[in-house]
């Protein structure tokens, strides 16, 4: 039997009751993720690197540069930048900041190609970093 602190077993309900907010958090930035990837991100047209046009390279592209931020974030999760069980709320905001950015790549064409790359790009390593640091603060939970 697991025990929690009190020394009472622990239970379904009493484990939810500790990590419900974590879980809410994790379930809310993989849900910020599938609504931009790969739908979004593949919706951001080519406008200046017209080579790229041609069968959709520029989006490919896009979707490599997501994946290589990605890689880099989940990696940086040994640097905290303040964030533990307590506050990592605080990367849902962050990260959702970033979706009228994403639209305005998509509808705006005031939106040049390397802001396009620069915004999926962080994106991307928002993405690693924050979904990756709410699944590691989690085991911190007292």
């Amino acid at each position: 039997a697991v025990l929690l602190d009190g020394g009472s077993q622990a239970s379904f309900p009493a484990v939810l009751g500790i990590v419900w907010r974590n879980q809410a958090v994790i379930f809310v930035n993989f849900f910020i993720t599938t609504l931009c990837y790969p739908g979004l991100i593949t919706s951001v047209p080519c406008r200046q690197f017209v080579a790229l046009r041609h069968e959709h390279w520029f989006q490919t592209l896009l979707l490599t540069a997501f994946s290589l931020a990605d890689i880099v974030g989940r990696f940086m999760t040994h640097i905290r930048f303040g964030l533990y069980h307590g506050n990592i709320g605080v990367t849902v905001v962050v990260r959702a900041a970033l979706f009228p950015l994403m639209m305005f790549c998509i509808r705006s064409d005031l939106a040049t190609d390397e802001i396009s790359m620069l915004v999926v790009s962080a994106f991307g390593f928002l993405n690693g970093y924050c979904v990756s640091l709410a699944l590691i603060v989690v085991n911190d939970i007292p």
